[in-house]
């Protein structure tokens, strides 16, 4: 697949996300999981690796209040094809 097939692709799956996402049920992650391959995720926790030994003290979680503001291209499309896997 070529990257102008992937990206054809993601977008046409955008749509269907969009009116899911309206709806107040999102589902981007299954139209961007096929693409994600091996890159690095947050969710997948290999980041953690790397803090992972004596020179560094034991990792927490903390979470923030986050509003995105912006329309739904703003919001949901541009971070969509700023992914790296989706943009290359």
């Amino acid at each position: 697949m070529t990257f102008t097939d992937a990206r054809s692709e993601a977008l046409k799956g955008f749509g269907k996300a969009a009116q899911t996402y309206a709806r107040g049920r999102p589902d981007i992650t299954q139209i961007i999981a096929p693409y994600e391959g091996d890159a690095p995720r947050y969710y997948k926790g290999e980041w953690r690796r790397s803090f992972s030994g004596q020179l560094f003290s034991d990792l927490s979680d903390a979470c923030f209040a986050y509003q995105h503001i912006g329309t739904p291209q703003q919001v949901i499309l541009d971070r969509i094809l700023s992914l790296s896997f989706i943009a290359a």
